[in-house]
């Protein structure tokens, strides 16, 4: 459900191979979406930043010089699991898990 969330880090980082392309990309998609009025405000900042971290993690393990559906795969796997790393420890998330209604 969140792969869409997921694509803007991975596929600028694809798209663009250069050091940091991805965080970038990520962060301005997190910007203009809390800018357009999301429903988690600054949170939607620091979703970013795992999900941009996560890809360039990758793309620093092969020093930037393979791009295959492999290596853009994987940036997506670990920007996954950056996310919900996140998502475990946010005050958000477990407000809501803890809801009611």
């Amino acid at each position: 459900m969140t792969g869409v969330w997921l694509l803007g880090g991975t596929l600028g980082g694809y798209v663009i191979r250069k050091p940091g392309a991805a965080l970038f990309v990520e962060l301005m998609a997190a910007t203009v979406s809390m800018a357009l009025g999301s429903q988690w405000a600054v949170e939607t900042i620091y979703s970013g930043l795992a999900q941009g971290l996560g890809a360039e993690v990758v793309f620093a393990l092969v020093a930037y010089r393979r791009f295959n559906a492999t290596i853009v795969c994987a940036a997506g796997a670990v920007s996954f699991a950056f996310e919900w790393v996140l998502e475990l420890f946010s005050p958000a998330t477990s407000r809501r898990a803890c809801s009611t209604t």
